[in-house]
């Protein structure tokens, strides 16, 4: 409650929207939640597998942040159809988009402007992040069907990845969402500070 008695309302700073196939961008979005909070932010979390976040739902919070992974070759179409949908509530807010892909592993292709998976998804979707950010996934051959092993197995033996079915590996930089968390925080700072 509030000093009048009346109900407590606290403001969302931010709203974290995410599409999640394996489980690793689910692990990446609360975990970048988690820093957002060590940074005194306050904000909400939708997964656009469960239960979408409404229009109305996103017009409180000053940012917004969608992270979404590529699978087959492309970022899952539950983003795309979304950003889509939303796009003129979108355009009004501060995005910030970061990408997973296995791509984003190698040196060279791990930056928003370095990473065609990046490149070509900003392209397609016609948006204009304020931040974007790139993050190497999790290569778990357990959890794929046998095409879909066979599949990766050939892009790994090209790209010089793990070939080997038993390899489990999470090729995420922590540190680097460490970072994102921080921009993100100070940006907001800025923005609040200007508004001020």
């Amino acid at each position: 409650m509030d000093a009048r008695g009346g109900p407590l309302t606290v403001k969302t700073d931010m709203a974290l929207i995410y599409a999640s196939h394996d489980g690793q961008t689910r692990k990446v979005a609360f975990y970048l939640a988690e820093k957002l909070m060590d940074h005194g932010l306050v904000l909400t979390m939708d997964d656009l597998n469960a239960i979408p976040p409404s229009q109305q739902d996103m017009l409180e919070p000053e940012q917004i942040i969608l992270l979404a992974p590529v699978r087959h070759g492309h970022h899952l179409s539950v983003m795309d159809r979304f950003v889509h949908k939303n796009r003129i509530i979108l355009e009004t807010k501060s995005l910030v988009v970061v990408s997973l892909n296995l791509t984003a592993r190698k040196k060279g292709k791990d930056t928003p402007e370095t990473n065609p998976y990046m490149r070509k998804w900003i392209k397609k979707l016609g948006i204009h992040p304020e931040i974007q950010a790139v993050f190497a996934g999790k290569l778990e051959y357990a959890r794929y069907r046998w095409w879909e092993k066979q599949m990766i197995r050939v892009i790994m033996k090209i790209t010089g990845g793990p070939t080997n079915l038993g390899a489990n590996i999470d090729f995420t930089q922590w540190d680097r969402v460490d970072a994102l968390a921080a921009q993100i925080a100070l940006t907001h700072k800025k923005k609040k500070e200007q508004a001020a």
